[in-house]
């Protein structure tokens, strides 16, 4: 008997830039904050193609809402999901505070 994979074989995570310190610091996502996106969902197990994501730090992108940075700006990424399918929409704690996934540049 092949064992199938199950949802608990993968991990679903949203990975969100946050615009504040406070939010990176304290896990948590600020869903009023219109400066706090979504810019990577984990969601697809067994897709046959890898996710692969870049980010292009460019201080002007041709590209419509497109991520832009300007100089000497500190910018905060992260991810409060929890792991598994039932918790990937999660606004705190999550992986961030259990794994410490964030990091800033």
């Amino acid at each position: 008997n092949n064992s199938s994979s199950t949802s608990s074989d993968y991990e679903y995570s949203i990975i969100y830039k946050v615009s504040t310190k406070y939010e990176f610091d304290n896990c948590i996502i600020n869903p009023n904050n219109y400066e706090t996106v979504p810019i990577l969902k984990c969601d697809k197990p067994g897709s046959p193609n890898p996710i692969k994501f870049t980010i292009y730090f460019v201080k002007y992108s041709p590209v419509p809402n497109a991520l832009e940075f300007e100089e000497d700006k500190e910018y905060y990424f992260l991810s409060t999901s929890s792991g598994n399918r039932d918790g990937i929409n999660y606004m705190s704690g999550g992986m961030c505070a259990k794994f410490n996934m964030r990091f800033s540049i």
